[in-house]
């Protein structure tokens, strides 16, 4: 196997592991969009905060305006948590102006004692001076959130890794058998190296169109459950990446040939073997464990391949 058919082996084998990556994270924001899970997750976090006032806090009409179609809120700005947290505590009809005297007793008759101890140091902290009060509430739900964030990171990383195992069953992506499909024929190999170098091409192109929206890239692991947009179903993304998938021309998906024949009533057929079995498991674990690791991480290495190793000549006539 010369230099160049190598490179196209550890290409496609790279672009078959992004190829389901980006299914198992279609299907994960699909599912979670179906489930709720960030408005849920956020929900969690609104209510470790607020305790009691959760309720109300969600009857606000700043909140319901920030739901759609009947969900909950997956996203609450900070400055927006403040004002209602602030019209909760005051109580405040339009023809009665708060007023900052009275807002340590207003604090002393919120109903849940860990809030009001809350408010209550960020009341002192801010020397009783209601614009830095604020500040100090958005600067604690921050943190709140930049908690929930973590919970529901390690949750998805678990239900992925689900995924990966799912979507590498059911598509019989067998890591050893797909190397050494590619191995062996270097059609295939050049063809998917080709895809390969494509895909990278045009994830590059996206990533410095985004990069011109500072605030877009500026924490990339932000608490989808506080700021990621309003939920929305991703069939469309999903279906997609099962079409690029399909359309790929890697070695994937069952057939009744993959399948070793079983011992008959006499004994005689025993093509099923251990080592078949023990191969099958390890390509499947290997293809599950590097499908887990995401898209990102895979189109991470596929442009530093890519960028390693240039435009690969073609193989040279025998």
């Amino acid at each position: 196997m010369d230099l160049s058919h190598l490179v196209n082996v550890a290409l496609g084998l790279m672009f078959f592991y992004l190829l389901l990556s980006l299914v198992c994270t279609a299907g994960n924001e699909l599912a979670a969009s179906l489930l709720q899970r960030r408005s849920r997750n956020l929900e969690n976090g609104i209510e470790q905060i607020l305790g009691d006032l959760k309720k109300s806090f969600y009857e606000h009409p700043l909140i319901t305006m920030l739901s759609a179609q009947g969900r909950k809120a997956s996203y609450v700005p900070a400055q927006a948590f403040s004002s209602v947290l602030l019209d909760l505590v005051f109580k405040a009809q339009a023809a009665a102006p708060r007023a900052l005297a009275g807002l340590r007793t207003k604090i002393g008759e919120v109903p849940d004692e860990a809030l009001r101890q809350r408010l209550l140091v960020l009341l002192d902290d801010a020397g009783d001076d209601l614009t830095k009060f604020r500040a100090n509430i958005e600067a604690m739900f921050d943190r709140a959130m930049d908690r929930v964030a973590g919970v529901y990171k390690r949750k998805t990383q678990m239900i992925v890794l689900g995924w990966a195992f799912a979507v590498t069953l059911a598509t019989n992506a067998d890591t050893i058998r797909v190397a050494t499909t590619l191995a062996r024929d270097p059609e295939l190999a050049a063809a998917v190296a080709k895809s390969a170098r494509e895909a990278s091409a045009r994830h590059d192109s996206t990533a410095r169109a985004d990069s011109t929206n500072a605030a877009a890239v500026a924490r990339p692991d932000s608490a989808p459950a506080a700021r990621a947009p309003a939920d929305s179903v991703h069939t469309e993304p999903f279906k997609r990446s099962v079409d690029d998938l399909q359309a790929s021309g890697l070695p994937i998906g069952w057939e009744s040939s993959d399948w070793p024949k079983r011992l008959g009533l006499g004994g005689a057929l025993v093509e099923a073997s251990w080592g078949w079995f023990f191969s099958k498991l390890l390509g499947f674990l290997i293809t599950a464990l590097a499908v887990s690791l995401g898209a990102p991480f895979w189109f991470d290495m596929l442009g530093k391949v890519v960028r390693a190793t240039g435009k690969v000549p073609q193989r040279a006539a025998a």
